[in-house]
């Protein structure tokens, strides 16, 4: 038995290695040159009901570091029962390039922050389209930054998306898993095979948007409006992305506090998985085995003879720390490694039960029910 679990242990230390490597090759071939030319850029907000926290986000576009002429600011009041439609006007009665987009209506079939997307998108005169959300604070020369990635066979760009944590378990150990996420979009960005990105930190070519018929063929999915259109858009064949990593290309947002706020955010986030396609689902996959088979294999050992566990079997973890080490240093949320190996079981348990549950139950957002 003992020699059964050390031969599928160094199997999955091989494999779990292996794409850990590719990972930061990824990284090493994400490096590019600036784009130096200021680009006329359209940022597109999405606002439901966020009277509470809209405000402190256009304020911190109003004060982006760039050009003000090549600025234009879409704010799209989506069905808001709240004031948000009058924070909307003040800021559109205070700058010239505020301008706001009001949706009375969802049609049916189509996902509502989709729709709301997309009619921010159609109202853009810019070929350049950041996304962010409602609830977040983009740095001052987060546009800026993302400009500079743009060049002309660039089409999709994507950054950094850390979650501020409190004093809360739940909190530290969401915010850790967005740095694990951070670590997957960068390197795989350097392959030109992306597996996730985040729509709060997300850029975009107009022209691409329309060639790839935007969201029609994964409207009905109420999730997805950021990773599932890359994954849509990396099946084209001018597809060209590029990852910007820096605190000050950084756009963070609030990591949920509650068991309850978690699970409902990541049964949303999992259930836009099963639209994937197959190698991401794969590749995912033999991620999530490779791990598991590693720690069962080292706990197996353990059980019947500690003396006999080969230390090579606990080098992808050192290893995996590093890299996480390099992204959270750049995320400047260094503090949060301490989570690492209790996030270790969470991704695992994560996978066996949350997983299952967003691939079968409904998904809630907010008031809007995905089915």
């Amino acid at each position: 038995m003992t020699a059964f679990l050390i031969g599928a242990g160094y199997i999955a230390a091989g494999t779990f290695t292996f794409l850990l490597i590719y990972l930061l090759l990824g990284i090493v071939r994400n490096k590019h040159p600036k784009n130096d030319e200021p680009l006329k850029v359209s940022i597109i907000v999405a606002a439901h009901n966020e009277e509470g926290i809209l405000a402190r986000c256009l304020e911190a576009l109003s004060r982006q570091n760039y050009p003000r002429h090549l600025l234009e600011y879409i704010i799209v009041n989506d069905r808001s029962t709240d004031s948000t439609g009058n924070i909307i006007q003040r800021f559109e009665n205070a700058y010239s390039n505020f301008t706001s987009v009001q949706i009375d209506n969802c049609p049916a079939g189509i996902s509502p922050k989709k729709n709301a997307l997309s009619k921010g998108i159609e109202k853009a005169e810019s070929n350049i389209i950041l996304t962010t959300d409602a609830d977040c604070i983009p740095p001052e020369n987060w546009v800026k930054k993302m400009v500079e990635q743009f060049d002309e066979y660039t089409t999709v760009v994507i950054g950094y998306a850390p979650l501020i944590s409190n004093n809360s378990f739940i909190s530290k150990l969401t915010a850790f898993d967005a740095i694990s996420n951070a670590l997957i979009a960068h390197g795989s960005s350097g392959w030109n095979f992306p597996l996730t990105c985040t729509g709060r930190n997300f850029a975009y070519k107009k022209s691409f948007f329309i060639e790839v018929d935007g969201f029609d063929k994964i409207r009905h999915i109420l999730t997805g409006d950021d990773d599932l259109l890359l994954l849509h858009m990396s099946k084209y064949q001018n597809f060209k992305m590029r990852f910007i990593a820096g605190m000050d290309s950084s756009v963070p947002s609030d990591a949920p506090n509650g068991i309850k706020e978690f699970i409902t955010q990541r049964k949303r986030h999992l259930s836009g998985a099963k639209y994937f396609p197959k190698s991401v689902q794969i590749w995912f996959g033999i991620f999530f085995l490779s791990r598991l088979i590693l720690l069962v294999s080292i706990l197996g050992i353990l059980l019947i003879d500690q003396a006999v566990l080969p230390p090579v079997l606990l080098l992808p973890y050192v290893f995996y720390f590093l890299l996480l080490f390099g992204e959270a240093a750049k995320m400047g949320q260094l503090k949060l490694l301490i989570m690492y190996p209790l996030w270790e079981g969470y991704y695992l348990l994560n996978q066996f039960i949350l997983t299952p549950l967003s691939f079968f139950t409904k998904s809630e957002w907010g008031t809007r029910i995905a089915h």
